[in-house]
């Protein structure tokens, strides 16, 4: 985990859009944490990341998602809400 943050520290504090496709909202990203809560969807022993943003919403995505969004500047993931539901977030 220690390497992908460094890889991904520098995404705090960057404006992106965050929400449904197609129902992006404006955000600042305020930080981002190794997510230690209970397991979502069944996702065992996968590192998960939670985005945290000034609004004080959050997200969380698996690791391939985060490096998505640090390499492309965007990513689509499915919620983990246990439904057929997706979000977006687009670094602006």
């Amino acid at each position: 985990m220690t390497k992908l943050f460094k890889q991904i520290e520098d995404l705090a504090g960057k404006n992106c859009t965050h929400g449904s496709p197609g129902y992006p909202v404006a955000e600042t990203i305020a930080d981002i944490v190794p997510y230690n809560g209970k397991s979502l969807n069944g996702i065992i022993n996968v590192p998960l990341w939670e985005i945290q943003f000034k609004s004080g919403c959050f997200t969380i995505l698996k690791e391939q998602s985060l490096l998505n969004l640090r390499n492309t500047g965007s990513c689509t993931y499915r919620r983990a809400a246990g439904f057929d539901a997706y979000e977006e977030i687009h670094m602006i």
